[in-house]
């Protein structure tokens, strides 16, 4: 398992009638149901605070409700944004709470990413107990190997010079289009709205980007992508 915490079997089965209060990012609902039950045969004092969907939805959740939870297990692959891009929202804010990711795919899809996104481990969906383990690790302060802990990935990414600030996924598409050269017009085609919308788009992702004007953006947008290895 990459990038899984080592934990003694003892240790875990000793402390996992503790309360453990849960955010679950999941955005598959029957999968949400179902991890949430094998979880708590693990953890018995395992409690569900959240269940969300949406990766713009945990930011703005984890936003107004800081200190809710004591850890957050996120799908990795969500509706609007992959999980790596949320966990590093939740860093770049300030927040210390500790994220476990889970993907169904091959766990290097996504090891590189979250890493530099601040998270604190991550798991394959089809090993419940290894998750439940590393809950327990990652509650208890310790990140799984090749980790950073929540502070030091606060530290790191509050002083990058390349700021990630999430885009909608329309804003997200429209610079893609743009950085393949795409027209305004041929984009209002594409999306079926008017070149003034478009305009607005791209004017909207370029503040969030913190780009002055679409050249940068363009840099910037594309140095997110490879960062984060979703391209």
């Amino acid at each position: 398992m990459v990038g899984t915490a080592n934990i003694e079997e003892s240790g875990a089965s000793a402390t996992s009638r503790q309360r453990l209060r849960l955010i679950l990012v999941e955005n598959d609902p029957l999968a949400m149901e179902l991890v949430g039950e094998l979880l708590a045969a693990y953890l018995p004092g395992l409690e569900v605070v959240a269940h969300l969907t949406g990766g713009f939805d945990t930011v703005d959740h984890c936003t107004r409700h800081r200190g809710e939870a004591d850890a957050i297990l996120m799908d990795m692959h969500l509706g609007d944004i992959d999980g790596p891009k949320v966990v590093w929202q939740l860093r770049h804010d300030g927040d210390t709470i500790p994220v476990l990711g889970m993907t169904s795919l091959p766990l290097d899809r996504y090891f590189g990413a979250l890493r530099l996104a601040g998270g604190q481990g991550l798991c394959s969906k089809r090993d419940i107990r290894g998750i439940a383990h590393a809950l327990h690790a990652i509650v208890h302060g310790e990140s799984c190997d090749g980790f950073d802990s929540p502070a030091q990935a606060i530290r790191h990414i509050q002083t990058q010079h390349h700021p990630l600030t999430m885009l909608t996924p329309t804003q997200g598409r429209v610079m893609d289009l743009l950085a393949r050269g795409i027209t305004d017009d041929a984009i209002a085609t594409h999306l079926g709205c008017s070149p003034a919308t478009v305009r607005k788009h791209r004017q909207h992702a370029l503040d969030r980007l913190g780009a002055a004007n679409l050249r940068e953006g363009i840099v910037q947008w594309n140095h997110i992508n490879r960062m984060f290895g979703l391209d």
